[in-house]
């Protein structure tokens, strides 16, 4: 079983994604964090974590900052495609994760970014999921100091000028998480 934890920018979808899989294998059949029984029996422990971004820059051998950089944010979105292909299909053979095997229950944590490649979000429309949402303003505490966030608005500029661009790419992508609860 896969359980997608999704979010933007500041949400610690990997914090969150360990505290999933630690209450599923206390023998949790309703996870507090969820808030809701999994859809389905959920299948024996261990669940172990996967953050889909570390997994990317092991694949890649850069920084996510680099890849985006060097070739675009296209190419991220492209890595979390065909992450996101292997753990749904374990026959998938392209890409960066092609020759990798996953274990069987895993509660990975994407990136913030995810839901804007519309392949990922009809792929994640299928699987169990967690859509976590907090303030806009603790969202910006926790990302605004964040040097591995590989978006240039978030490396430069004046706190008021990156907290204007967060803002307007959380309102442009709300409706994408929304749509995935």
């Amino acid at each position: 079983m896969r359980i997608f934890v999704l979010g933007y920018l500041g949400v610690k979808s990997p914090e969150v994604a360990k505290k999933i899989a630690s209450e599923l294998n206390s023998g949790a059949q309703k996870s507090q964090t969820i808030g809701k029984y999994c859809q389905g029996i959920l299948p024996n422990p261990p669940f172990e974590v996967l953050d889909m971004l570390k997994e990317i820059e092991r694949l890649d051998g850069r920084s996510l900052l680099k890849i985006c950089m060097g070739h675009g944010e296209h190419a991220l979105r492209n890595c979390e495609y065909e992450i996101l292909s292997k753990l749904v299909n374990p026959d998938f053979e392209i890409g960066m994760a092609k020759n990798e095997t996953y274990p069987e229950n895993l509660v990975v944590a994407c990136g913030d970014g995810i839901v804007l490649d519309d392949q990922c979000y009809e792929i994640l429309k299928g699987q169990e999921r967690v859509v976590v949402e907090l303030p806009l303003e603790e969202m910006w505490a926790n990302a605004k100091d964040d040097k591995s966030i590989p978006y240039a608005y978030m490396q430069f500029g004046s706190d008021e000028e990156r907290f204007a661009q967060f803002k307007k790419n959380y309102e442009l992508r709300i409706r994408l998480y929304q749509g995935l609860r």
